[in-house]
């Protein structure tokens, strides 16, 4: 898919750290998975009025120039094994123990494939991700708060947001004991059947993830989807794909 100029309208407007009106809690260090990154163009305003106050055209050297954020379009995301989000945002900015009862859901990303045309930097998180080990969540736990999306309040430290970020993994382990014994709520199918491995050819990325569901500050229900990026993305604004 051909991709036109980036573009200055986002899909993302970051307040206090978040984006804002974003159903589970995507924090501003996620612009490179979202496909945002901070651009240098000229800034067309400023120039003609210099020029109009000058009485010429401007040398190469007088061009006044600005920095925004920009954003693919269309977008090439790319989510990455281990990141974690909760729903509602605020939860985000609380401490643990006054989050947990306000928690309805979180998402845990397992597995991931960008879009093609991901930003650099993007890509490189992945890596990163994937050479942190087996457990995503430990992955996760390991990596600034920022990253993971988790205990990113003002002035609460990464390690805090690793313990947050633990205490959800004990949850979700206990979680997938449970079913694997035959008690709470089984898996959900995949939304997307997954390719035999060797034949994934397309420039569409998808992201595996387990959403889990919470009633009194415990895990009532975990599943496991499977969508495209681009659907994984929606699912985080709207609360649904």
């Amino acid at each position: 898919m051909s991709r036109a100029r980036r573009t200055e309208t986002l899909n993302a407007d970051f307040v206090d750290g978040h984006a804002r009106d974003w159903a589970f809690g995507v924090h501003e260090a996620f612009r490179a998975p979202l496909d945002i990154s901070l651009d240098t163009r000229m800034d067309r305003a400023a120039n003609e009025a210099l020029a109009k106050q000058l009485g010429r055209r401007l040398m190469p050297a007088e061009r006044v120039m600005r920095t925004v954020w920009t954003q693919g379009n269309p977008p090439a995301y790319a989510f990455s094994r281990g990141q974690l989000m909760h729903e509602p945002a605020v939860v985000h900015t609380l401490p643990w123990q006054e989050a947990l009862p306000l928690l309805r859901r979180s998402v845990m990303v397992l597995d991931a494939k960008p879009d093609e045309g991901a930003l650099p930097e993007a890509l490189e998180e992945a890596i990163r991700a994937d050479d942190e080990g087996d457990d995503p969540a430990l992955g996760a736990a390991s990596a600034a708060g920022a990253r993971v999306g988790t205990g990113t309040a003002k002035g609460q430290t990464t390690r805090a947001a690793a313990t947050n970020t633990l205490e959800v993994s004990a949850a979700t382990d206990q979680a997938d004991s449970d079913e694997a014994t035959g008690h709470g709520t089984p898996d959900a199918v995949h939304d997307t059947p997954a390719p035999a491995p060797g034949t994934d050819t397309s420039p569409a990325g998808w992201v595996a993830f387990a959403l889990y569901h919470y009633e009194n500050g415990q895990i009532a229900r975990r599943e496991e989807h499977r969508l495209s990026q681009a659907d994984f993305v929606n699912l985080l604004r709207y609360g649904q794909r």
